[in-house]
């Protein structure tokens, strides 16, 4: 026994031992991966500074650093997860989360915790931004999870932090050992007075025709998003170039920091889950280009008979290469099939000029449109291109529906009320799918504010109303977002608001040859744009460039590639492309609904302004405001004043509206001829009054017959402090009571009791404790 307990006894010491061995290689790992070299670069764009500095804040990051730009400074940390294991899906596992914390505007959350807590509209809105410019720039057989953090630490309110965070995702990536083709530079344009500005202010950016935000490697656009009042497509094309000459030089600044402080990119993580040459060998012998050939020149194929097809094919050929080639995993085969279907759909495409669908390069699929589905709908469109179907609602409401700021985004400096919005679902049914409904996904977010952004400019600035728009995608095989701008313009005519002309949208794609792999080679050999694509085009494409806008102009452009950037002259073809079908879109619509409707709906709502005299008032507030509160739950209007004797009316329709007046009418009827009973009292005076209630705080009493009861408050009925009224009164005695008139804020009645009582011997009044106490001759040191 003794000898067995000894030996666990050194058991128990070579554990410990091992345990401390151990927590000490890791601790040297964490320092080794600490050692970052101490590094700052700083730039001027637009005539403000741009700092990046890293090897300071948080150095357990791949890549971290702090970017500062026009007074903001914001974190941005990366890591990739180098254990990440191999999954069948092909797509890079890359998220993104900005966030903007309310302290760094110097503000305190509204949240019943007061706590920063999940991502706002805004904050998904420029994570989205951020992803889009870096996604595309990591090599393609790179699969490891990646994060990217970005925390708004500081912000004075004078320029959107979302440039600083995204040259700072750029930076922190390019530091990192984790394989990117960077870096970006990213800059906001304006135009103000005719002239372009880079990375304007808030108050620029009110007046400003454009708000551009462009991403661009050395030689490649990688990434844009603009919304703008109309910009012809020549003047949008100026813009981009001259962002992309402006990012240039952060371009430098980065490629510097990264000399000087970059880690050496590991390549090993490159190319790990590539299909083993056997396989693709035996795809080759078993001519499935053949057969996915067939599926895609078949033009006749729906969406989901497409998409059975093809997943036939793959499912057949899966079994029988498991039994083949024991040895490889599942999803090794089921990347290589994939690789061949995408090869055999742009091959067809590029080389034979032939679509899935057998549309030419620029035909836009069949579309139909219908307006005022629903009676009692403010407004009501349907709008249907191909298989892609949205129904829009639009509803007007009192401009205190008006979407408010939260706490972070008043921070940094983005304060103004939206009375226009739009929201974007997108069910599972749609594409024939289960998922949980409810809240609303990062993809539902942003496509709503790109429709939201490319009707906004049309509604005028100054209608009465506050505007919601709903989109509902019922069926979607591409471009649901665009889809939903066309249906909302139809949707707001409809509802018979005065927008300056229609809106539509349409997407373009592109298919590219393999050197527009190649991120350092400035330009691409072949490639075709395509007009209005469908969801395989843009699934197995290299492009999804969405633009909507008027017949004067582009309100909205949003371009995501998925080749690591394309030359200025394929986003300039694109738009002049994107912006002739367009055109053809807008034909249609006006064919439908060619503007705003002309007789309002019945159902629509009413507001107006209505003048009272002052008597007037004092009657509507009459109760304490409980007349005008009863009023306004029982019509269901809104009632606001506006001046003193000017009071707004909002009703949900023109009877409720034309209810409201009556009643104001009856509430305040005669105010102007009766004269007010405490207008005969006298101030000073004693009257006698009759006991008519008994309330916690005082006593309830009749001062002149058939007048309404007042208060005679605790404090003033007698001059001692805890007085029990309940054990003095009785209901209906009566009282001497003096008037001391009314209360010069609140308009009450004021009367005493106590004015008319002996003061006690023992009470000290005020000028008697100054005497005594407060005197100087009283508190002169002796």
């Amino acid at each position: 026994m003794a000898s067995l307990a000894r030996f666990r006894a050194n058991l128990r010491l070579e554990k410990e031992h091992f345990l401390a061995r151990w927590s000490s290689l890791k601790r040297l790992r964490l320092l080794q991966r600490c050692k970052h070299t101490e590094c700052a670069v700083e730039v001027e764009v637009g005539g403000q500074k741009m700092s990046f500095a890293t090897g300071k804040m948080a150095r357990l990051a791949d890549g971290a650093v702090v970017a500062e730009h026009g007074g903001n400074s914001t974190l941005v940390a990366v890591v990739g997860d180098k254990k990440s294991k191999p999954t069948g899906d092909k797509s890079l596992h890359l998220k993104v989360d900005y966030k903007e914390k309310a302290a760094a505007g110097g503000q305190i959350p509204k949240t019943f915790f007061r706590k920063d807590v999940i991502l706002s509209e805004r904050e998904t809105i420029v994570s989205r931004r951020i992803d889009r410019s870096l996604r595309s720039l990591f090599p393609n057989g790179y699969h490891d999870s990646t994060q990217i953090t970005g925390i708004l630490w500081a912000a004075t309110g004078l320029h959107d932090p979302d440039i600083a965070a995204m040259n700072g995702a750029s930076a922190a990536v390019s530091v990192s050992d984790i394989p990117w083709s960077g870096p970006i530079g990213a800059v906001r344009v304006g135009e103000v007075d005719g002239k372009f500005v880079i990375n304007p202010t808030w108050s620029e950016l009110s007046i400003s025709k454009l708000n551009l935000v462009v991403a661009c490697s050395k030689t490649k656009v990688v990434m844009i998003e603009a919304f703008a009042q109309e910009v012809s497509s020549e003047r949008f094309c100026e813009a981009v170039r001259f962002g992309f000459k402006k990012c240039q030089t952060i371009i430098e600044a980065l490629l510097e920091l990264q000399r000087q402080a970059g880690k050496k990119k590991d390549m090993s993580r490159v190319g790990r889950d590539t299909p083993p040459e056997e396989i693709k060998g035996a795809i080759v012998r078993f001519n499935l280009n053949k057969e996915f050939d067939k599926i895609f020149s078949n033009f006749a194929y729906s969406k989901m008979e497409r998409d059975k097809e093809m997943f036939k094919v793959r499912d057949d050929h899966l079994l029988h290469f498991q039994e083949r080639f024991p040895n490889v995993a599942a999803h090794e085969i089921e990347n290589a099939i994939f690789e061949e279907t995408k090869s055999v759909f742009r091959n067809n495409v590029l080389y034979s000029s032939q679509r899935c669908d057998g549309r030419a390069f620029d035909a836009l699929r069949p579309i139909r449109c219908e307006v005022d589905l629903f009676k009692s709908l403010h407004g009501s469109a349907l709008f249907q291109r191909g298989e892609t179907q949205v129904f829009c609602t639009a509803t007007l409401g009192s401009l205190r529906s008006a979407k408010q700021p939260d706490a972070a985004v008043v921070g940094v400096g983005d304060v103004k009320e939206r009375p226009f919005m739009l929201h974007y679902e997108f069910p599972p049914f749609c594409v024939n799918g289960i998922g949980l409904i409810g809240g609303s996904s990062r993809r539902e977010i942003g496509h709503g504010n790109l429709a939201e952004m490319a009707l906004e400019p049309v509604v005028p600035k100054d209608f009465p109303f506050t505007i919601r728009l709903t989109s509902q995608v019922l069926e979607s095989n591409g471009s649901s977002s665009l889809a939903s701008v066309c249906a909302g313009s139809l949707a707001m005519m409809d509802a018979g608001i005065p927008i300056t002309r229609p809106v539509a949208g349409v997407a373009c794609g592109l298919i590219t040859s393999s050197d527009a792999e190649d991120p350092d080679k400035p330009d691409i050999e072949n490639y075709c744009l395509l007009t209005d694509i469908l969801g395989i085009e843009d699934f197995m494409g290299d492009m999804d460039f969405k633009l909507a806008g008027s017949r004067e102009g582009i309100t909205a452009l949003q371009a995501d590639f998925k080749v690591p950037g394309l030359p200025l002259h394929i986003v300039e073809e694109a738009v002049k492309k994107a912006t002739a079908d367009r055109m053809k879109v807008l034909d249609l619509i006006e064919e439908c609904q060619s503007g705003p409707r002309k007789i309002p709906k019945d159902n629509l709502p009413v507001q107006g302004n209505v003048v009272l005299s002052r008597l007037q008032v004092r009657k509507l507030f009459s109760a304490g405001g409980l007349t005008i509160k009863n009023l306004q739950e029982e019509t269901g209007s809104i009632i606001t004043r506006v001046e003193d004797d000017e009071f707004h009316v909002f009703a949900y329709d023109a009877k409720a509206f034309q209810e409201v007046l009556n009643k104001m009418k009856e509430i305040t009827a005669g105010a102007d001829t009766e004269k007010h009973w405490t207008e005969s009292l006298e101030v000073g005076a004693t009257y006698k009054a009759t006991i008519t209630e008994f309330r916690e705080y005082g006593i309830m009493v009749e001062l002149l017959p058939d007048t309404p009861s007042v208060l005679l408050h605790t404090s003033e009925i007698s001059h001692h402090k805890s007085h029990q009224t309940t054990n003095e009164f009785t209901l209906g005695q009566i009282v001497d009571v003096m008037y001391l008139g009314k209360d010069p804020f609140s308009g009450k009645v004021r009367l005493s009791r106590k004015a008319l009582l002996p003061k006690p011997h023992n009470t000290m009044d005020h000028e008697d404790f100054v005497e005594k106490f407060l005197s100087p001759s009283k508190n002169k040191r002796t």
